[in-house]
């Protein structure tokens, strides 16, 4: 709850004070790149990101973000490339991350507005809370259920399908969707690593700067 009561004050400080941030980066490993209005920067711990930014990880990265509403995690994988669609809709930050190619894990802690994760041939709707999304260079898109449900729909003929805990599906965005068993233990050792880590940082410095150029810091202590 104080983690929770934390990210609230964060977001209604962001939006009173600095231009519509979306999400903050809680860990980077290796190379992770972000990409903002054409230009490129090294993503760091602590970074405030917006809508429409830009993820990039190289091999043997990963970075591991955190909305501003408190309500969801996303780890970036290696070698993957994602952008942050977040809005802020009658009070209620609509995500919608976008995976170009790759892979990205969520774990939604509570349903706080819209979660959906896109590629170019799906849609993954959050009614779970922790799912695997995984998209290779044609758009075949893999959906990897931990626990709960995620309603799983092709973007080219609105097939849809649930796919509950211990379950995968598959799609390149038409045709029917079926699902198998899927074991969490089958997952590659990487993969699982990358999932289990929780060694984030404990205290967190933002700065934040007005349009008047005028800034502050804000210190997140996270449990």
């Amino acid at each position: 709850m104080k983690t929770m009561l934390i990210f609230l004050i964060l977001l209604m400080s962001c939006l009173l004070f600095a231009e519509d941030p979306v999400a903050i980066c809680m860990k980077v490993k290796g190379e992770v790149t972000v990409s903002r209005d054409g230009e490129n920067a090294e993503l760091a711990t602590g970074a405030m990101l917006y809508h429409n930014d830009e993820l990039m990880s190289a091999a043997d990265s990963y970075a591991a973000v955190k909305f501003v509403d408190g309500s969801a995690l996303l780890k970036l994988f290696p070698n993957s490339h994602l952008r942050l669609n977040a809005t802020i809709e009658d009070g209620e930050l609509n995500k919608r991350p976008y995976v170009e190619r790759g892979g990205v894990y969520s774990r939604v802690m509570r349903r706080a507005g819209v979660y959906e994760v896109e590629s170019p041939t799906t849609v993954a709707s959050v009614k779970g809370t922790d799912f695997l999304v995984s998209v290779d260079e044609f758009g075949l898109t893999e959906l990897i259920t931990m626990s709960g449900v995620v309603s799983f729909r092709n973007k080219r003929d609105n097939n849809e399908a649930d796919v509950g805990a211990g379950q995968m599906a598959q799609s390149s965005g038409e045709g029917p969707i079926e699902t198998t068993a899927f074991n969490p233990d089958d997952l590659d050792p990487e993969t699982r690593e990358l999932i289990e880590d929780e060694g984030m940082n404990r205290e967190l410095r933002i700065e934040l700067e007005d349009a008047q150029g005028d800034t502050r810091t804000i210190i997140i202590e996270m449990e």
